[in-house]
């Protein structure tokens, strides 16, 4: 594990640290620096800093891109973004799938074969979110 990885951890231990009530009553702001700093900044930091953990997340760009796209919108239907809102249990596992799926954007744009179809995938994945956010 490198400096990356613990600093990763600390960050994670952070989003964590956020009150709770705030994501319960519907606070945007912590919602939105939960969402984006499991995908955007712990992610990342972990998959550098575990070299391990990022050999087994590693798929290809566009497997991780299709797979956190699924799980960001599907957290969006309705039904699903209500149980994330309303009970605990949701939201922890909203939390949990948001960090698998961009585990698997990051292991997989930093370990691609080609440096370009890493880029392309990370690309998608703006993309789409800039969307979900403009929605």
């Amino acid at each position: 594990m490198t400096a990356l990885g613990y600093i990763g951890l600390l960050v994670l231990a952070g989003l964590w640290a956020l009150p709770m009530q705030g994501w319960l009553a519907a606070d945007f702001p912590h919602h939105m620096l939960r969402h984006m700093g499991l995908v955007a900044v712990v992610a990342p930091l972990l998959v550098l800093g575990f070299p391990r953990l990022a050999s087994v997340f590693a798929v290809s760009p566009l497997v991780g891109t299709v797979v956190e796209f699924a799980v960001v919108w599907g957290w969006h239907i309705p039904y699903l973004y209500g149980m994330a809102k309303l009970h605990v249990v949701g939201m922890a596992a909203e939390q949990a799938s948001f960090l698998l799926a961009g585990l698997l954007v990051w292991a997989g744009a930093f370990r691609a074969h080609q440096p370009l179809a890493g880029a392309g995938g990370l690309l998608l994945t703006s993309m789409h979110m800039t969307l979900l956010g403009a929605l």
